[in-house]
């Protein structure tokens, strides 16, 4: 049973308005599993990929920042190695939730094993 319905967000205007409201740890590959490859309008200057998501109607966006190649260069992680993620959203539902779909992410698979 799937507790969550997740959406990508497809026009940037759906994200405007939107600010950091979180952080969660976790690897790139896990977030490619629950999100799908990263599709999301970010700063490429700060950022080196980004998801942009409806969940249950919520509007949140993943992201790094300022940590990995497209900041600093040569010194920046490759996206693939980055496990510090911004959260943004209109409010801290957005965090709760990417945190509780990532969670119960972890329980399917410890289920299905």
């Amino acid at each position: 049973m799937n507790m969550f319905t997740i959406d990508t967000v497809t026009e940037s205007c759906f994200i405007n308005g939107t600010s950091f409201q979180g952080y969660v740890n976790v690897d790139y590959a896990t977030l490619v599993n629950v999100f799908g490859e990263p599709e999301g309008f970010f700063d490429s200057y700060k950022s080196d990929c980004a998801w942009a998501l409806e969940i249950n109607g919520v509007i949140c966006t993943i992201y790094n920042y300022k940590d990995g190649r497209n900041y600093l260069g040569a010194r920046g992680l490759d996206k693939e190695n980055i496990t510090d993620w911004h959260i943004g959203g209109k409010n801290f539902k957005s965090a709760l939730l990417v945190e509780h779909a990532i969670k119960h992410y972890f329980n399917m698979q410890k289920q299905a094993a």
